[in-house]
């Protein structure tokens, strides 16, 4: 992630052997809550990039002791969609994360044993701190993806992948899916959240960034096009467009 100083993982790594995982999640998070509520506002990149660093590194981790202590030896990888894939995690956010196999999902019993700590019981949030929802899926699931599903997946990226397979799965969706089909699905659920922006007005609590921002967004478009076509001079810069949020 390129707003990431260069060493935060590995501080985050550290950190997890002096402390454990649920010490270093409470004081990590604990720090970035902390930028968040600065007067700052130019380092929003940063902070959910920041956030993003301390979930996957720990789901990481996780996924690596459990691989070599339950002897999985075949290709297995955790990976980040969505927001989670895009770095963009905030206090509000769900983690977006799937369990990939090359492998048949079914009847497998290392996966069994990452969902029953993930899924089925409060294991893994006990020892981590946060619940970790991810969903299994299999290569040979790639001609299901369609729709909001499929969107969440090109925003593919890997947590653990020791084998790979986050390639080989970015190199299945694009071989299969058809580019203009799916680009009418994202035109027809973004017009969706553009009459929704319309017609909504801001929270002083919290800050819907599909629909707060697209209506900044499209505000400051508005003004730059009045601009150029009309010469009309807006108030809409950069610096007012965040006072505004």
């Amino acid at each position: 992630m390129d707003h990431l100083p260069i060493d935060f993982i590995a501080r985050i790594q550290k950190l997890v052997n002096q402390v454990g995982p649920l010490q270093a999640y409470r004081q990590m998070i604990a720090e970035n809550n902390a930028q968040i509520l600065t007067p700052k506002l130019d380092h929003g990149e940063s902070i959910t990039a920041a956030r993003t660093a301390i979930y996957t590194t720990l789901v990481a981790g996780w996924a690596e002791a459990q691989q070599r202590t339950l002897g999985y030896d075949r290709p297995f990888a955790v990976v980040a969609l969505g927001g989670t894939g895009r770095g963009e995690v905030t206090p509000c956010s769900d983690l977006d994360l799937a369990f990939l196999f090359e492998d048949d999902v079914v009847e497998n019993s290392f996966l069994d044993a990452l969902m029953k700590q993930t899924m089925h019981t409060t294991e893994f949030e006990e020892h981590y701190g946060f619940q970790c929802t991810a969903f299994p899926f299999g290569l040979h699931h790639v001609h299901e993806l369609e729709d909001k599903q499929l969107n969440a997946f090109l925003d593919l990226h890997p947590v653990y992948d020791p084998t790979g397979l986050t390639g080989k799965l970015r190199q299945k969706i694009r071989d299969s899916y058809d580019p203009f089909e799916h680009f009418l699905h994202v035109r027809n659920a973004w017009k969706t959240q553009w009459e929704a922006a319309g017609e909504k007005s801001e929270y002083i609590k919290s800050f819907d960034i599909k629909n707060d921002g697209l209506r900044l967004f499209l505000g400051g478009g508005c003004g730059r096009w009045a601009e150029r076509n009309f010469g009309i001079v807006t108030k809409f810069t950069p610096n007012s467009m965040m006072l505004a949020i």
